[in-house]
């Protein structure tokens, strides 16, 4: 796999299409789509997330590849995939908004590849869905900035990733093998 993508290039292209979306719900949105449908157009995505006529070919670039990258981590055998936030020198507040971001941006991409009723899911996605939708609508998290914290943080991020992996599986087992090649 190529250099993975970061949170700060994907913002520059967002900034350059005029995109009011953060890097990390936009990679939400992404994932979503994803998760319920791994052969998920990517024009589709996009056309849900931007303007179409403010067409920037190198920020489209960026973008193109993140989505890419993406579709490859779910089809990782290694489980190799991760949620595109900011750095972890960056402040824990504005990490937790942008987990919660990019749980909003998993639901809306899940719903718009699809998913309409979570309630027909096996358990263990219902769960993680009804779990993601807590966690993206629980407002400003009052957490200190010190090691408890961070280990909070960290481990919502790892019940993210794991739980968007689980959710893929589910929907799609027999898709993933040979979506990609």
């Amino acid at each position: 796999m190529n250099k993975l993508i970061t949170y700060k290039p994907v913002q520059t292209a967002l900034n350059r299409l005029d995109c009011n979306v953060s890097p990390a719900e936009v990679h939400g949105v992404m994932c979503g789509m994803l998760a319920v449908d791994i052969a998920v157009n990517q024009q589709h995505c996009f056309k849900e997330l931007w303007d179409e006529q403010s067409i920037d070919p190198e920020a489209l670039q960026h973008l193109q590849q993140l989505f890419e990258q993406s579709r490859q981590q779910f089809n990782d055998s290694n489980l190799h995939f991760d949620c595109l936030l900011p750095s972890d020198d960056t402040d824990l507040a504005k990490r937790l908004f942008a987990i919660q971001e990019w749980g909003q941006g998993l639901l809306y991409g899940a719903a718009l590849a699809g998913l309409k009723q979570s309630y027909a899911l096996p358990e263990d996605s219902r769960e993680f869905i009804a779990d993601v939708t807590q966690i993206s609508s629980a407002g400003d998290l009052d957490l200190e900035n010190d090691e408890a914290a961070e280990c909070a943080y960290s481990d919502i991020v790892e019940y993210m990733r794991i739980g968007t992996l689980l959710l893929c599986e589910e929907l799609q087992p027999s898709k993933l093998d040979t979506a990609v090649h």
